[in-house]
This record gives structure tokens, sequence and C-alpha cells, in this order.
């Protein structure tokens, strides 16, 4: 998932607000599409948007970009832009080379070096594949 970026920025408070004006989501809801594994934001924070304790300079996204969003989500990773269906091997790449690092930093494995070898050859396999296919297919 998303890497290091672990606040809000305008564009999801923008994006916030106006999920909030629809009056159709809790705040607990419109938490769901801005929080994932390595980004954990509290509700409080939506609650504070909502009362204008936080960020009352910006204002809410247009209904054009809150349609946008919400029609790309969660076909969209938030924080690469990648697309689930049509990245799916960029993101599978990501994902392969992070579990080979997780296992060769993991204590205990006796073979971690050829387990960390063999993992990251399906990750640069899996990376290949989309180029290899824009060239040929």
């Amino acid at each position: 998932m998303p890497g290091a970026i672990k606040k809000l920025g305008d564009g999801e408070v923008a994006l916030i607000k106006a999920l909030l004006l629809t009056g159709s989501r809790s705040d607990q809801d419109v938490l769901a599409y801005f929080t994932w594994p390595t980004r954990s934001i509290n509700h409080r924070e939506i609650a504070q948007i909502r009362t204008g304790v936080k960020h009352r300079q910006i204002q809410p996204a247009s209904p054009e970009a809150l349609k946008a969003f919400l029609s790309a989500w969660p076909e969209v990773e938030q924080g690469t832009g990648l697309s689930f269906d049509a990245d799916q091997l960029l993101v599978k790449a990501r994902d392969e080379m992070v579990a080979a690092v997780q296992t060769f930093n993991s204590a205990g494995l006796n073979f971690r070096a050829e387990l960390f070898i063999v993992t990251s050859v399906i990750a640069w396999t899996c990376l290949m594949h989309p180029s290899l296919k824009k060239r040929w297919c």
C-alpha cells in the first residue's frame, strides 16, 4: 500500500468536506476512504474537519471532483496512483519485493537468502511482464 504519507493533504481534506456535505456518510464511513494499512487516520480528524476546528480555509471539492474520486475508488491506490486492475502486475511486483525483504530480515529462518532470491525473481518477473506485454502484444 501507499508509503510514508501519514497526514491528510489539502486535496483529501477538500474531498472529505465534499463527502460530509452529502450527508449520506458518517465520519467513520468517510474515514474508510482515507486510511490503509500503512496510514491510520483517527476519526477525530474527520470530526475536526466537519466542525471546522481544522482546515477551515480549505473549500470542499467540486461535485465533479467528488464524483471522479468515488468512481475511481477503490480502483486507484491513493499513494501511488496505480490502478488495482490495470497495474495489477506492478502492484504484485511491489508486494513480492516487500515480502522478499521481510523474509530476508526475519529471524529464525535457515534459508533466508534462498527465499529472498526466489521471491525477488518473482517480483522482477511481475515487473517485466507489463513492459513486455506493451512491446509484443
